[in-house]
């Protein structure tokens, strides 16, 4: 039977872990070959004593590996170096997996040993919401270029993520994939484009993964200078593909991310410093896109009078409040 690995890096989530162990010891519960490692990525709560309290009342394979912190890339990197199994799933610890997963797995496991096996996963607004393990696992037909080319166009973004993939531990290794220590934004989407692009796998209309939304604690919820990252990343893609349709939609990713991040510069800059950031790094970065119609009239607005949109951006703000 093929064994597994699950990852988990953590960084102050003693008040949060909850769910996503209790998903744990459901499915794993009735499965053996089945090893959690928990990358503690310098916490300073009391989550290694949640954790340990947890599984050792459960009596479960498992272990806290501690590292001073240096992000979630590098704690999945870790992950992967000390793993010994055949295959390994990352979890983030807001993540819960379905009581049926694990068994999922082991079977398609055994029937494609050595393949990728990709599932998919479902975010949630609210509470766990147990009936989305209830569906159908067939097969989705589905080539590599066609793969890559709904993946980097964005089609795939709320279906697929690295944590809804049990990655063949071999073949990782074999060909040196690892997370992108530098990047902060998109690195799982390098990754996962990585450890696919020379490897077999199969892909399943499967819901395996579910997590529950919450921005405030998110890098995606937050204005950085590091985020501007992901557009070099999507603009990256496009070199990928010489597919005039799926071109089209990485530049409209592009055009999405420049306005979600000149949002949050001018949420958390102020007008001067935001303008300021939008000569110097924005603004070129839409010149780079014109050549693609606007996704949308609140793109368009930016693109072609930036100073009159942040000024209506800032305005609608203070209406809201």
């Amino acid at each position: 039977m093929a064994t597994l690995t699950i990852i988990i890096p953590f960084y102050n989530i003693s008040k949060r872990i909850i769910p996503c162990l209790e998903s744990i010891r459901a499915t794993c519960n009735s499965s053996s070959g089945i090893n959690v490692i928990f990358i503690n990525d310098g916490s300073t709560d009391d989550s290694c004593e949640v954790i340990d309290c947890f599984f050792k009342e459960n009596n479960m394979d498992y272990n806290i590996i501690t590292k001073s912190n240096g992000g979630v890339s590098s704690a999945r990197n870790l992950g992967i170096i000390n793993s010994k199994s055949d295959y390994v799933l990352f979890l983030d610890s807001d993540d819960f997996i379905f009581d049926d997963a694990i068994s999922f797995f082991i079977s398609k496991a055994e029937q494609y040993f050595g393949s990728h096996i990709i599932a998919q996963y479902k975010s949630i607004v609210s509470e766990v919401d147990k009936s989305l393990s209830i569906n159908d696992s067939k097969e989705i037909v589905c080539k590599h270029n066609e793969f890559f080319e709904r993946y980097i166009s964005g089609d795939l973004i709320s279906e697929v993520s690295v944590c809804s993939v049990f990655f063949c531990l071999d073949n990782l290794k074999k060909n040196k994939i690892l997370f992108n220590e530098e990047m902060t934004h998109g690195e799982d989407q390098l990754f996962l484009l990585d450890a696919l692009k020379n490897s077999n796998f199969k892909y399943y209309n499967k819901i395996i993964l579910g997590y529950v939304k919450d921005t405030s604690n998110s890098a995606m919820g937050r204005f950085s200078y590091s985020r501007l990252s992901i557009i070099e990343l999507y603009m990256s893609f496009i070199n990928m593909t010489n597919n005039d349709e799926t071109k089209v939609k990485i530049y409209q990713r592009v055009q999405f991310e420049i306005l979600i991040i000149v949002k949050l510069a001018l949420k958390n800059l102020g007008m001067k410093n935001a303008w300021s950031f939008f000569k110097l790094e924005i603004d070129k970065r839409i010149k780079d896109v014109c050549e693609c119609k606007p996704f949308n009239n609140e793109y368009y607005i930016l693109s072609k009078y930036p100073f009159l949109y942040m000024i209506m951006y800032k305005i609608y703000r203070w209406l809201k409040k």
